[in-house]
C-alpha cells in the first residue's frame, strides 16, 4: 500500500460556468457527470493500491452530481480518516444541502473564484452556511497576480 498526499477524483464533465481556459476543459460544453458505479468502481480500485491523506473532489462543477453525497460515503467507506476536499465554483451551494458535507470529518470545501463581480453571489452562499456553524472557519487564499 503506497501512502500519497492527495488524490484527485474527477466526478463531473459539466459544469455550471463555462471559463475561458477551463483546467477541466468545462469551456468546451461539456455535459454529464461520471455515472456513480463507475465512480465506486475507481475507488475501489484505488483503495487496493493507495492510501491517500487527501481525496480532492472536483469537476466540471461536482455540485451538479446528483450523487454527491453518495460519492462522499464511498470515498470514507474506503479511507475512514482521509480528509475529503471539495473543489467547487460555489454558485450552487445554495442549491444542496452543503452542511451535511462536514459530517464527513475531516472535510474541507474549497471555492473557487472565476469572477471578482460574482464573489457576492458566492460570499452569499458561504455566508448563509457559515450562520449555523459558528465552529467553521473561512481562509482566503489569494490567487496568483491578486495583491
Amino acid at each position: 500500500m503506497h501512502q500519497i498526499r492527495r488524490l484527485d477524483l474527477n466526478i463531473a464533465y459539466a459544469c455550471n460556468l463555462a471559463c475561458k481556459g477551463c483546467l477541466s476543459l468545462s469551456d468546451f460544453d461539456r455535459k454529464g457527470v461520471m455515472p456513480y458505479d463507475d465512480i465506486v468502481e475507481s475507488i475501489n480500485t484505488w483503495k487496493q493500491k493507495l492510501y491517500p491523506q487527501i481525496v480532492s473532489v472536483f469537476g466540471g462543477e461536482p455540485l451538479l452530481h446528483p450523487k454527491i453525497h453518495n460519492v462522499f460515503d464511498a470515498i470514507k467507506d474506503a479511507w475512514p480518516d482521509v480528509t475529503i476536499r471539495l473543489i467547487t465554483n460555489g454558485y450552487l451551494l445554495g442549491r444542496v444541502k452543503a452542511d451535511k458535507f462536514f459530517k464527513h470529518t475531516p472535510f474541507e470545501m474549497q471555492v473557487s473564484m472565476h469572477r471578482k463581480d460574482h464573489e457576492h453571489i458566492i460570499n452569499k452562499n458561504i455566508i448563509k452556511l457559515l450562520k449555523h456553524h459558528s465552529d467553521w472557519k473561512i481562509i482566503k487564499v489569494a490567487e496568483a497576480g491578486e495583491g
